[in-house]
């Protein structure tokens, strides 16, 4: 029962690694070769590029990369807090046998490790990506 459990969880979590790749490369703009391409475009002659983003400027790949880094630490934070819930709930429906009660206190103990863990990371890098982005933007924080 065990093994079956590790293989469903792998399986699955190399399923979603699987879905967020492919996620990442199917929303891959084509770059533009040059001004010329870019202006026989319709919608973009003129200075009508800029009402084409709305009053913003395009994000620069670097809030690509800040905003990856916070969604995937958000994710593996989430995957923490269901694997907690799920000991819980088996410590609850252990009805006193002492093997299945070990294994759920051992489980909410690591998994309990795991999102203090993720905490921490995302902590950190939620500091440094903010500074990040302030040196980008020009502002001061």
């Amino acid at each position: 029962m065990r093994m079956t459990t590790k293989k469903l969880l792998s399986a699955l979590f190399l399923l979603f690694l699987g879905i967020f790749q492919l996620s990442l490369v199917s929303f891959a703009q084509p770059a533009l070769a040059t001004e010329d391409l870019l202006k026989t475009q319709e919608g973009f002659q003129g200075n009508e590029i800029q009402s084409a983003f709305g009053k913003d400027k395009p994000d620069d790949i670097r809030y690509t990369v800040v905003r990856v880094i916070m969604i995937t630490i958000t994710v593996i934070g989430v995957i923490f807090v269901v694997l907690l819930v799920l000991a819980g709930f088996k410590y609850m429906t252990a009805a006193g046998n002492e093997e299945k009660v070990k294994d759920a206190v051992k489980q909410i103990t690591q998994a309990s490790i795991g999102l203090f863990i993720i905490l921490s990371a995302w902590s950190i890098s939620y500091f440094i990506l903010t500074r990040i982005r302030a040196a980008i933007s020009g502002t001061n924080l």
